[in-house]
């Protein structure tokens, strides 16, 4: 897979785990980047989460956990959003 296309299928999965994070915890759940400079932005922004999305055919779920643990600021609880090509979508906390 190009690199191009799979930044694409990378932005469209946070995008899809924003909405689907926003019809729980409402309109202030949005994705990380567009609204923040920094590689220390969250994927997804929602309230006491710090969220980390990963998909392809084998997303590293341990790897995106320790990322969201190491970039989470005091009070957010990490977590990582993972889902691996044509299967549901994993959450590890």
């Amino acid at each position: 897979m190009s690199g191009r296309r799979s930044r694409r299928k990378g932005h469209d999965w946070e995008r899809e785990v924003a909405r689907r994070l926003r019809k729980i915890f409402g309109p202030q759940v949005r994705r990380g980047l567009q609204y923040q400079d920094g590689s220390d932005a969250p994927d997804v922004i929602v309230p006491c989460f710090y969220v980390e999305c990963k998909v392809g055919a084998r997303p590293p779920i341990i790897r995106a956990l320790e990322q969201a643990e190491k970039n989470a600021r005091p009070g957010l609880w990490p977590v990582a959003i993972c889902k691996q090509d044509k299967q549901k979508p994993t959450v590890t906390m």
